[in-house]
């Protein structure tokens, strides 16, 4: 299934008509999102973004097993607890700070 569709070429307001898969549409994102670059994309760390399994174009690439993301899950909640209990509340930090300490990233 394809469609034709409209996109942003690059960071420069060029576009482009292309034709597009659900998969190519995902990647498409994952481009834009990182500034158009493919290096960035390969390098992604964003692993809780529902897009991350699916941004090299092709489907499942990149994927983690359930172990990686439920020891993750796990980390983050933790984390978050105990940041709570000292009074820190910056999620972000504590799921990279999570993912790093896991060693999961890209």
């Amino acid at each position: 299934m394809s469609i034709t569709h409209t996109i942003r070429k690059d960071g420069k307001g060029r576009t482009a008509e292309v034709r597009l898969t659900p998969i190519k549409a995902i990647r498409c994102q994952c481009l834009e999102c990182v500034g158009f670059s493919a290096l960035e994309v390969k390098e992604c760390q964003n692993m809780l973004c529902s897009l991350y399994p699916f941004r090299m174009g092709k489907a499942h690439a990149g994927r983690r097993s359930s172990r990686d993301l439920e020891g993750l899950q796990k980390a983050i909640k933790g984390q978050i607890s105990r940041d709570t209990r000292r009074g820190k509340g910056n999620i972000a930090e504590t799921i990279n700070d999570a993912q790093n300490g896991l060693n999961i990233g890209v």
